[in-house]
């Protein structure tokens, strides 16, 4: 709630992430395919986030849309140049 009223930040931060095996993968997703848990593993969310490379700057995604912007006052505000 702080962060939408303006009253808190949000900071990204790069994630380290290691090496994924082609075998571990598909074996995560056979057993979330077999469970039924692949259909709550993927977002339902109507708008999506993803970081850009550019530090502080995120690109929106909505539906076929993507958009790069920052948050400003808890607000996300769309560069010019798109995606």
């Amino acid at each position: 709630l702080q962060f939408q009223v303006g009253l808190a930040d949000l900071k990204l931060q790069a994630k380290e992430a290691g090496p994924v095996s082609l075998d571990d993968a598909m074996s995560r997703l056979d057993a979330l395919r077999s469970d039924g848990g692949l259909a709550n593993a993927v977002s339902k969310a109507a708008v999506q986030y993803e970081a850009s490379g550019e530090p502080g700057v995120l690109i929106r995604i909505q539906g076929t849309r993507r958009e790069q912007g920052r948050f400003e006052g808890g607000k996300f505000v769309a560069l010019e140049a798109q995606v």
